[in-house]
């Protein structure tokens, strides 16, 4: 909800929400607002600070349009102030257009207009990690390992090209047509692919065995792209379906940059049990934190997914969390849980440290803006701002060569719950999967 402070802002603000013709009006109401400005700073109870910067903001304004030697549109100038104002003031604060803020809502429901790949970007290109069954890249016959070396006639080797513009070239309209130039096997041939509405899964899984000397154990591989506004609804019905055959849970968040507060805040629901503390939350109205609680009942969040005995499996099942060093925000909430509550160890390497929360404030004609409005600590108050969360385990760098790391000391088997073997089998995962510690975009 809007504080006064933020209704006097957005009030000002609205004033250059107009359509072109109506800019004189606007300069007069600047005009106006300059000449009762003064009465509002003085008698308006509590608007001093805010209204001596919207007076500043109104007269830069208004020098920019007069003098500033490139002439600007009254649409492009105010773009430019609102965005210059969010960023400077906040570093995750993004003002977003009307077409950017349903691009992002669009995004948040996992859902785009593209060929259906998910990609890696290397130098010549962007290598194919994977091809959405029913997609325009599934019946052009594209593959895992594919290399698109161009769109159209857009290059994706040159160096020039921003990252976001050359994805932006295998998107568009809904049946629209891309012609790709694609490198397989050292042959270079085109496909011309359809666009086509993708809902874009942000959890995949599989199941895998690992032999030690004494038995065979089944673990359950969960990969978390991000986290969408159905991402724990997707995890639940991906471990309903293979909870009851596996010994042991991996938790991949490498890459993860996070997403949906409240989706990972279930998600950690999931695993712990009623009463753990989830997150301690900083706000200007709770400078000292207020403790976010496991309190859902499991019964009634889940039942639709998950069985009683499956719900209680999940809280005591070995369990490991991987992380890297682009693993930010709700994936860093999320592994923290599970750390400081004991419920699951974390592999991999230091996390990002992104621990604020954004939120979104609409305005007029369909436009935002996200701004900080708090910041999270650990169950146990550890900072994640600027840190991180600190792996249990980092492998060895020969953890990725055919050699296996060595795991025989008590202190760390003890760590993993006695699960010597889920430790090994996760170094291993390291070994076989590389694509599961890359962070992949879709266009």
């Amino acid at each position: 909800m809007f504080i006064p402070e933020r209704a006097v802002m957005s009030r000002l603000l609205s004033w250059f929400i107009t359509p072109r013709h109506r800019w004189p009006i606007v300069r007069q109401r600047l005009i106006g607002f300059l000449l009762g400005g003064a009465f509002v700073a003085v008698y308006g109870y509590g608007f001093l600070g805010v209204d001596t910067v919207a007076l500043d903001t109104a007269k830069v304004i208004r020098l920019i349009d007069g003098y500033y030697v490139e002439q600007m549109t009254p649409e492009a100038l105010r773009e430019q102030v609102l965005s210059g104002v969010t960023t400077q003031v906040d570093r995750y604060a993004r003002f977003m257009t009307a077409e950017e803020n349903q691009a992002m809502q669009k995004d948040m429901n996992a859902e785009y207009v593209g060929i259906g790949v998910t990609v890696n970007e290397a130098p010549a290109g962007f290598v194919v990690r994977d091809v959405f069954a029913g997609s325009g890249a599934a019946e052009a016959g594209l593959r895992r390992g594919d290399l698109l070396l161009r769109a159209g006639k857009l290059d994706f080797a040159r160096r020039d090209v921003e990252h976001e513009v050359k994805l932006a070239a295998m998107k568009g309209e809904v049946g629209t047509l891309v012609t790709l130039a694609v490198r397989r096997d050292g042959q270079v041939f085109e496909r011309q692919v359809t666009r086509k509405t993708v809902i874009f899964p942000s959890v995949r899984s599989d199941v895998f065995t690992y032999q030690n000397k004494h038995n065979a154990k089944r673990v359950g591989y969960f990969v978390i792209d991000e986290f969408k506004t159905q991402t724990d609804t997707e995890l639940a019905r991906q471990l309903a379906a293979q909870i009851d055959r596996i010994d042991g849970l991996v938790l991949d968040l490498t890459g993860n940059p996070g997403g949906v507060l409240g989706v990972a805040t279930r998600m950690a629901e999931l695993f712990l049990k009623r009463g753990d503390t989830l997150y301690w939350l900083v706000s200007r109205d709770n400078p000292d934190g207020e403790a976010v609680v496991a309190n859902r009942d499991k019964t009634d969040a889940w039942r639709e997914h998950l069985t009683l005995a499956q719900l209680a499996k999940l809280e005591t099942l070995p369990m490991i969390v991987m992380v890297n060093g682009n693993s930010a925000s709700a994936s860093e909430l999320l592994s923290g849980a599970l750390q400081d509550n004991g419920r699951a160890k974390v592999f991999g390497a230091q996390t990002f440290g992104k621990g604020s929360v954004q939120s979104i404030f609409d305005l007029p004609n369909g436009e935002a803006v996200t701004l900080t409005t708090a910041r999270y600590l650990t169950p146990n108050r550890h900072t994640v701002e600027g840190v991180g969360i600190k792996p249990d385990y980092v492998p060895a760098r020969k953890a990725a060569r055919a050699s296996f790391p060595d795991f025989d000391t008590d202190t760390f088997v003890d760590a993993f719950f006695n699960a010597k073997w889920l430790v090994q089998a996760t170094a291993k995962l390291f070994e076989v999967d590389p694509v599961a510690a890359n962070n992949a975009v879709r266009p």
